[in-house]
């Protein structure tokens, strides 16, 4: 399992507000272990009065025997649970890898051959934010039938909003 240990801090809670608010710019940096155990990690992104209007989130994804192979980074409305559809998802029909997303067998082989490189820029389209994501450290190990599991992931978040 991975254990999130946050390494800088940055935004509070509040009330939903509309996309057209301004937010405050987020920056942070976060470091995955799988020493000892997982632990959820959020942040929430606040609008210029303060309000709370979006959560930041990474979110595990495991396997039948409970191991961590992938790590989704999402953005919902506060309050949604995580059926809830993902804000940096593209509108309309997708699927495959999107750079959202941080499985370990994508990592094997580190972080500049990963499918979307190094660092990766996330236009939120229909919440007008953009995010650049720097994946700083991966560390992945075998696990049987040729698959991966993540055992450390360094990233360093930002977010603002995309007229800026």
């Amino acid at each position: 399992m991975l254990m999130l240990m946050l390494l800088l801090g940055a935004v509070g809670s509040g009330q939903i507000a509309s996309a057209a608010d301004r937010i405050v710019p987020v920056r942070e940096r976060v470091f995955l272990s799988s020493h000892p155990r997982w632990s959820r990690w959020s942040v929430p992104v606040r609008a210029a009065d303060g309000a709370t209007i979006y959560l930041l989130a990474l979110e595990p994804r495991f396997d039948r025997r409970r191991r961590v192979t992938a790590v989704a980074l999402t953005l919902r409305y506060p309050g949604d649970g995580a059926e809830a559809p993902n804000l940096l998802a593209p509108t309309g029909n997708w699927h495959g890898l999107q750079p959202f997303d941080f499985p370990a067998s994508d990592l094997a082989h580190g972080a500049e051959q990963a499918a979307f490189g190094r660092t990766r820029k996330i236009f939120a389209s229909r919440v007008g934010l953009v995010l650049r994501i720097a994946l700083l450290e991966a560390g992945v190990k075998p696990i049987p039938k040729g698959e991966f599991e993540l055992e450390k992931l360094s990233l360093s978040i930002e977010i603002d909003d995309q007229a800026r």
